[in-house]
């Protein structure tokens, strides 16, 4: 069994669910708003159980929009996990959601700590 993409996948559902673009780094080119998903830690138990923590951070052109954008991530997160829409994902746990804005351009953001239980993929 191998373990999914997390990043990749969680990625992958909010660009389906957001209009604002979605991925791992920043934008080199950085939009009035976006969304980074970065695995930052959390244990795997033995080899069928991942569980990754995700720092999110949503990104706008003033502390309400990134906060309204926040808000949608997490709703759209705690959703996935509600009715199973994201396949692998069982659990879904927001710890956190904070103003954290970017140290070194002062821009807007607020950040999500996201805790997932995911099943690893069968071979």
């Amino acid at each position: 069994m191998a373990f999914r993409d997390v990043e990749g996948a969680v990625v992958s559902y909010l660009n389906g669910l957001l209009a604002e673009p979605v991925s791992t780094k920043v934008p080199t080119s950085r939009p009035p708003a976006f969304v980074t998903v970065r695995r930052t830690g959390g244990p795997t138990s033995g080899r069928v159980v991942d569980q990754p923590q995700l720092t999110v951070s949503a990104w706008g052109p003033s502390s309400t929009a990134a906060l309204a954008l926040a808000e949608d991530v997490r709703d759209a997160l705690l959703a996935a996990a509600r009715v199973r829409t994201t396949p692998g994902f069982h659990r879904v746990r927001v710890e956190s959601l904070y103003y954290d804005p970017d140290p070194v351009s002062s821009i807007d953001r607020y950040t999500l700590l996201v805790f997932l239980t995911v099943r690893a993929n069968r071979a």
